[in-house]
């Protein structure tokens, strides 16, 4: 076993301030050792059984797919180290609902999307990455689940979806941000703030309209939008205009939470004042809650963000975070972060070059990024309306997957003990 000895790393590896990178080195780890373990199982005295069965017991011991544990899939010249997008998943889990009329298994699954996964992600692994986008699992016989949507997501997407597609008609702008680090990435806004503020990044907000880019402005914190919203972008925007704001929780802050049954009365009655509703200061708690369900929309979020730009007339829209990516402010950050250098780091020059460069984007280019994401938004909606329209097909189909004699369904061997929500 002297060949896996080599491959484990020495307690003085570098580990890389970038938190992707860092995931993805200790996946590199752990493909070498994942190659010096095949290279000793496949001999052939290895339990007396034959280099395919040992790839199989292999595959069942590990977690991966015996097409992944092969010597080619498993070398270092191999790719896809990116995680894997949402949309990629979500196009996936469509194709086999509409050409097949089937829903899919975490194990079929992560098969069908093998070799656009991450090296280093395994089945247990995939199973999280699934949780963590909004999927759940039912359970269809014996060993049986299956990957569905979350109901909250599929809802959601499509509200959002119906918006835009109207709000179009008339004047709309993105509102988003970004930041460079050292090592040359673009990320998004969120995932500049979990790096924290000890990390040294170039922070930015942008306004995008339909062919040019407004309000570029560095921010030492994305704590400082509000100020730059209301004293910024808001005296130039007209009455009427729809503000789509990226995913990201700083523009989710909210101006107070809903009340609940379980609610203080403080909170109950700071909601009823900002509805102006009149109320008794006698009034119990379960009346005020009663006040609060009948004279007011609880299942709106009464965020910062929409009530600064709703005093002036405008229209707002949050993109859900099942199709984030699906923006055009997100593909203006990776086409920026494509056409720079990683060596530039993050001198002055460096960042003097991406202001130039978002500062001069063309406004042909600028409506490629906003047409790319039409044509997305319509091959969702597409997808949506095809299964819709075979769901109840679907649903025969979950219906045979529940009879214990029904054996064409793969069986999910990995997950013995599948928790619908985790």
């Amino acid at each position: 076993m002297a060949d896996i000895q080599e491959a484990v790393p020495s307690t003085s590896t570098s580990v890389k301030n970038d938190q992707n990178e860092e995931v993805i080195e200790y996946g590199k780890q752990s493909t070498r050792m994942m190659q010096c373990i095949l290279r000793n199982i496949s001999q052939p005295n290895f339990l007396n059984t034959s280099k395919a069965k040992s790839k199989c017991k292999s595959s069942y011991l590990t977690g991966y797919l015996s097409q992944r544990l092969d010597s080619s899939a498993l070398s270092e010249s191999s790719g896809w180290e990116h995680p894997i997008d949402r949309l990629t998943i979500h196009y996936m889990i469509m194709n086999y609902y509409t050409m097949g009329k089937v829903v899919p298994t975490t194990s079929s699954l992560y098969s069908a999307l093998a070799f656009k996964l991450p090296r280093y992600v395994d089945i247990g692994v995939f199973r999280n990455i699934l949780v963590q986008m909004g999927y759940m699992w039912k359970k269809c016989g014996p060993k049986v689940w299956l990957v569905l949507e979350k109901p909250e997501i599929t809802f959601g997407r499509y509200r959002y979806m119906a918006a835009i597609k109207k709000s179009r008609k008339g004047d709309v702008c993105f509102i988003g941000g970004g930041a460079l680090l050292r090592n040359g990435r673009i990320v998004d806004i969120d995932e500049s703030d979990q790096l924290g503020m000890e990390e040294n990044q170039h922070r930015f907000l942008l306004v995008l309209r339909k062919d040019t880019i407004e309000h570029y402005i560095h921010v030492e914190s994305f704590s400082e939008w509000t100020d730059w919203l209301l004293h910024t972008v808001m005296p130039e925007l007209k009455s009427g205009t729809t503000i789509v704001f990226e995913n990201s929780r700083y523009f989710k802050i909210k101006l107070c939470e809903t009340p609940t049954i379980n609610s203080l009365k403080i909170d109950m009655i700071k909601w009823l004042e900002y509805h102006n509703i009149p109320y008794a200061d006698t009034m119990t708690k379960l009346e005020l809650f009663t006040l609060v369900t009948k004279m007011t929309d609880i299942s709106a979020n009464m965020f910062v963000a929409d009530t600064l730009l709703k005093s002036r007339g405008c229209q707002t829209l949050h993109i859900v975070s099942c199709i984030d990516r699906v923006s055009p402010v997100t593909m203006i950050k990776r086409f920026l972060e494509d056409i720079r250098a990683p060596e530039d780091g993050l001198s002055q020059a460096s960042i003097d070059s991406l202001t130039s460069n978002i500062q001069n984007l063309s406004s042909e280019l600028i409506e490629e990024f906003h047409d790319a994401v039409i044509k997305e938004e319509d091959k969702i909606i597409s997808y949506d309306s095809q299964v819709e329209a075979i769901w109840d097909e679907i649903m025969v189909f979950m219906k045979k997957c529940r009879e214990v004699s029904h054996s064409s369904m793969e069986i999910d061997n990995f997950l013995p003990t599948c928790n619908p929500y985790e």
